[in-house]
């Protein structure tokens, strides 16, 4: 990598431009050196600082859209719940001799019945596929 590269100019460039100043060669050189490795040592630091800045940005991205996700996974299940005690209201409410009041003690029980009917619904469906698969092999 050329010095210009780093932000200098080339050492014959800065040796005659201090040509008259009576400094010998070797301590222009040791200065042109120093300068050299001073602008590498900071464009490294300003690279480096730029790659963190960018995977903290990348970070708080991801826990952002983890964040998101959650939320949105919250917000079905609140609303899937919802409708589950929407639709056992209407079902209980078609008995003539049922109110409110009966079906908000009931429910309780009702949605515990529902949740584990479901639960025995998904794990027979979830066996029958896996002996599906078995016996394929």
């Amino acid at each position: 990598m050329s010095d210009s590269t780093w932000g200098l100019e080339d050492f014959s460039t800065y040796i005659s431009r201090r040509e008259n100043q009576g400094v010998p060669l070797d301590k222009l050189r040791a200065r042109y050196d120093a300068a050299v490795a001073e602008a590498k040592e900071k464009q490294f630091r300003a690279n480096d600082e730029a790659r963190q800045h960018r995977l903290d940005a990348e970070a708080k991205a991801e826990r952002e859209a983890a964040e998101k996700r959650r939320a949105e996974d919250v917000r079905k299940r609140e609303q899937a719940a919802e409708q589950m005690k929407a639709n056992a209201r209407r079902d209980f409410m078609h008995n003539p001799a049922a109110s409110e009041a009966d079906f908000e003690a009931a429910w309780p029980d009702m949605k515990r019945k529902m949740l584990a009917d479901e639960a025995l619904r998904l794990d027979v469906a979830a066996r029958a596929t896996a002996s599906r698969a078995y016996k394929s092999l």
